[in-house]
């Protein structure tokens, strides 16, 4: 890519942060070939959760809002409810007479269904 003032730096940003593997020093080297004058018209920078990637996008882009990806806030919520689950069945006592304990390990899965998906009839098999 030929990189001058009039870089379109729309949607770019996305890209680069998402599909390439580069580090703190490759971000801020190459994105700093964008003129400052561009790079403060940049309004959102979306990126995964590295946090090697906040300092050089918060310095070179001043005037962005940086959002986390949603793929990456998915994944962090699936682990803490999968972590919340793990926790309860090792708290409970008599494992292996305790409904509770056979119903959240039977059913992890249950757990990581969207609400559209999940069956409410009674014949769902998910009986408590």
């Amino acid at each position: 890519m030929n990189i001058n003032e009039n870089t379109d730096l729309i949607g770019f940003i996305v890209w680069l942060i998402c599909s390439c593997n580069l580090g703190n020093k490759s971000i801020r080297q190459y994105l700093s070939q964008f003129s400052l004058k561009n790079r403060q018209k940049v309004e959102i920078v979306v990126m995964d959760m590295n946090a090697g990637y906040q300092a050089p996008i918060r310095e070179l882009f001043p005037n962005a809002i940086i959002v986390v990806d949603r793929f990456h806030i998915v994944q962090l919520a699936m682990k803490a409810v999968q972590s919340e689950r793990i926790k309860i069945q090792r708290e409970l006592s008599d494992k292996n007479h305790n409904r509770v304990y056979k119903l959240l390990k039977s059913n992890w899965k249950f757990f990581l269904k969207a609400e559209r998906n999940i069956d409410t009839s009674i014949q769902s098999g998910f009986v408590v």
